[in-house]
């Protein structure tokens, strides 16, 4: 069990604590132990938790909210828009688009959070331009976020050689702990 782990708390809302052996940061290597150090005896006042806009990412939605309203922390939610450029199209035509799909973006964001935050509940949405994992790990760097909250889908094999795993790429680049929500596609 890990040193001042609530195991209840942790078991009912079905976190993972994703640990490596070695956990790279700009300051070296932070062990197994100093990560979960930093992660169960933190004073949270910052929650991060990227969405993807799809139902997968609600319970994190959740989760933060829940988090967010026992430490007094602000939530804030994060979309990260991936640009896919075609090769022979002009750049300048391309800004336009750039600019509608951050937009849509900020707007979509905006409804998640007013349809499933509470009233009064301390929050900021943040839509960035960027590959999703760097846009959330470099946001958590620059505002000194505390905890991120990630949903993982728990594919193997060729889906997850397929469809990558955004939350894993988090969970290894972040010097920010992070907590793993696995979700199903029944749910």
């Amino acid at each position: 069990m890990l040193p001042h782990c609530n195991k209840t708390w942790a078991e009912e809302n079905k976190i993972r604590i994703a640990a490596h052996q070695e956990f790279p940061h700009d300051g070296g290597v932070m062990s197994v132990s100093e990560r979960i150090n930093k992660m169960v005896q933190a004073d949270w006042k910052k929650i991060l938790v990227p969405v993807d806009f799809s139902k997968h990412c609600l319970p994190a939605v959740q989760l933060g909210q829940s988090l967010a309203q026992k430490y007094g922390a602000k939530l804030y939610l994060i979309h990260a828009v991936e640009m896919v450029y075609a090769t022979g199209f002009e750049f300048a035509s391309a800004l336009p688009v750039e600019k509608d799909l951050l937009i849509h973006a900020s707007e979509e964001l905006k409804r998640v959070a007013k349809d499933n935050l509470a009233p009064g509940l301390d929050y900021e949405t943040v839509v960035k331009n960027g590959q999703a994992y760097r846009t959330v790990v470099d946001y958590a760097n620059e505002e000194s976020i505390d905890l991120i909250l990630v949903t993982t889908h728990g594919y193997t094999g060729l889906k997850h050689l397929a469809l990558g795993s955004v939350a894993e790429r988090i969970v290894r680049h972040s010097r920010v702990p992070v907590m793993v929500v696995p979700v199903s596609d029944n749910e």
